[in-house]
């Protein structure tokens, strides 16, 4: 049974390490259409402040709302005008960074549960055949920096769709707190992908090669 446990283990832990790359190596790289999209107008100062309420559970007015609530500054009636003459045209290519944004979404987090279900299973594995090993902790640290990825992402889209759907005419202000509301949590969808790599880059890929070493060597 050990034997047969042992095989088992031998093919999970080749199949992991080989699947590694293509499920959470790609790095998330920078939306040009969010940093193009600035209609010319400087940047405004917002407090830095936590917001991690959650936001499917608030109404779009609540979020604008909000965000006003947080800017430093307001923007002057020349910015304003100008955003209003040219936000719709804006709206439309955003549209298209929120549909990209949830495909990413949707490929990333499968990848990561997908991820985390085989190492749990790898986890069994080494268990039942009486074999140490650190993946329990590896995939309980894996899975707070999955949450906090899926959590970043969660933030950007709802950002994304405030943007699409706001009438930015007639409220160019909560249309611009909108647009640096998507640039900064682009930023933090960034580096919680970035940290899921890096874990599984220096952690979990050697974790897993010391398995296949030993598990050879019984």
């Amino acid at each position: 049974m050990k034997h047969f446990i042992r095989l088992a283990t031998a093919t999970l832990v080749s199949t992991l390490l080989l699947s590694l790359p293509a499920s959470v190596f790609a790095q998330v790289q920078e939306d040009p259409q969010l940093e193009e999209t600035d209609m010319s107008m400087q940047t405004m100062r917002m407090n830095q402040e936590d917001t991690t309420t959650n936001e499917s559970e608030t109404t779009l007015e609540e979020r604008i709302t909000e965000r006003k609530s947080r800017a430093a500054e307001r923007i002057t009636a020349a910015r304003a005008r100008a955003i209003s003459a040219r936000c719709n045209g804006a709206q439309g290519k955003l549209q298209a960074t929120r549909n990209k944004a949830e495909s990413l979404r949707n490929l990333r987090v499968n990848a990561y549960t997908n991820l985390s279900n085989r190492l749990e299973e790898l986890s069994a594995q080494l268990t039942a055949s009486g074999a140490e090993n650190n993946l329990q902790e590896s995939i309980s640290e894996l899975s707070s920096r999955i949450d906090t990825y899926t959590t970043s992402i969660a933030t950007h889209i709802q950002s994304l769709a405030d943007l699409t759907e706001i009438d930015c005419a007639s409220d160019p202000e909560g249309f611009q707190l909108s647009l640096q509301e998507a640039r900064t949590s682009r930023r933090q969808v960034i580096e919680s992908a970035a940290t899921i790599r890096e874990y599984v880059t220096e952690t979990i890929k050697p974790e897993l090669q010391r398995i296949k070493q030993s598990n050879q060597s019984n």
